[in-house]
């Protein structure tokens, strides 16, 4: 069975069986169970103070820099300048329309200028009114439906939507990468806070001891009265009975003595709890305070063994947390790299509209 047991991840003073997927002794601690190997994990972390206050600076260098990349993770701003495209030439069709469009509107001109100059012959007006309306219809029509105002019109309405599209693209990628870089902060935050809790650790640790020490007498007291024990003692009243009765309820030493732990043991009445009571005092007036003594080792390790533990146990959100960073960052370029190519496509659809405009409107 030795040669099976494997140590406890989270109490180096705990060993179990390694078939077991977790450790029954932390289990049992978790439901309120003592630990029965507090002076096991007390000697082990003898000496072991330096690491409550070792630095940090190998789990948190890492978060820091990450940090840093984080802050440059902006999209670039797509410049028209740079982009090259090759402007749409009108339709030779279109052209060839205007063109006639154009010929036609010079007819009309003319029929126009005749009809004011000859306004004085009727024969010769109604002829050139009828002139005058019938191409200037005509040219109306050329020029409106198929002429080149009408491609002008066309191309200015997608370099209008291209344009659009760019902006609103724009705000989108801005606010996906400000969600993105939210949560990263809040992640980070978080750390920060597990960081902090890790350097308080050793204040707390030493308040603890110094609750310790002023609780120094007491505990000498109580380890004074556990070292009496009833069954070898001389009590009156109660023989070896009444002290095996006593065992069976846990009352072994001077310290487990209380009147209502006595008095609640059938057959214990008021006689023998008091005899017991004067036994206690009795036990107590022997008691000699040593101030110099120290604080036991084991229960100054004890307290150590339980920093310790929770050290270790924040050190692990540290390390979980940069996964969790990475994890985030990577999402952030991935989202910023998408966009980026979107923005760039869709900016490169707007300079080409502008300069379909452009030609259009010579």
């Amino acid at each position: 069975m030795k040669s099976q047991l494997k140590p406890c991840s989270a109490d180096i003073g705990h060993k179990f069986p390694n078939y077991l997927g977790t450790c029954p002794w932390c289990d049992l601690e978790r439901e309120g169970t003592p630990n029965f190997f507090a002076s096991v994990t007390a000697h082990l972390v003898d000496r072991r103070e330096g690491e409550l206050t070792a630095s940090l600076d190998v789990l948190w260098r890492p978060l820091e820099e990450l940090r840093h990349t984080a802050k440059s993770c902006i999209l670039e701003k797509v410049s028209f300048a740079s982009l090259q495209v090759t402007p749409t030439p009108i339709p030779e069709a279109i052209e060839q329309n205007h063109a006639f469009a154009q010929l036609i509107g010079r007819v009309t001109l003319t029929s126009l200028l005749l009809m004011v100059l000859t306004w004085w012959n009727s024969a010769l007006l109604a002829i050139f009114v009828a002139f005058t309306v019938g191409f200037g219809t005509w040219w109306l029509v050329l020029s409106r439906a198929y002429g080149l105002r009408t491609e002008q019109h066309r191309r200015e309405e997608r370099l209008s939507q291209a344009v659009a599209k760019l902006r609103s693209l724009e705000q989108e990628a801005a606010n996906q990468l400000d969600v993105a870089r939210t949560q990263f902060n809040k992640t980070f935050e978080s750390l920060e806070l597990t960081r902090a809790e890790i350097e308080g650790l050793w204040p707390r640790y030493t308040a603890d001891l110094d609750g310790l020490n002023h609780q120094r007498e007491r505990r000498q007291l109580d380890a004074f009265l556990q070292s009496h024990s009833i069954r070898e003692a001389t009590i009156p009243l109660i023989g070896d009975w009444r002290k095996s009765t006593l065992a069976s309820f846990g009352i072994e030493t001077a310290y487990d003595i209380s009147e209502i732990r006595v008095m609640n043991i059938d057959g214990f009445g008021p006689t023998y709890t008091s005899a017991l009571l004067d036994w206690k005092r009795t036990i107590q007036n022997k008691f000699k305070f040593r101030p110099r003594q120290k604080i036991p080792n084991v229960d100054r390790n004890t307290i150590l063994a339980r920093y310790l533990r929770k050290r270790e146990e924040l050190e692990d959100v540290l390390a979980s947390g940069r996964y969790s960073l990475e994890l985030l960052w990577n999402q952030m370029q991935d989202q910023k790299s998408r966009y980026q190519q979107r923005l760039e496509a869709t900016a490169l659809e707007a300079k080409q509209a502008e300069a379909d405009v452009m030609v259009a409107s010579w």
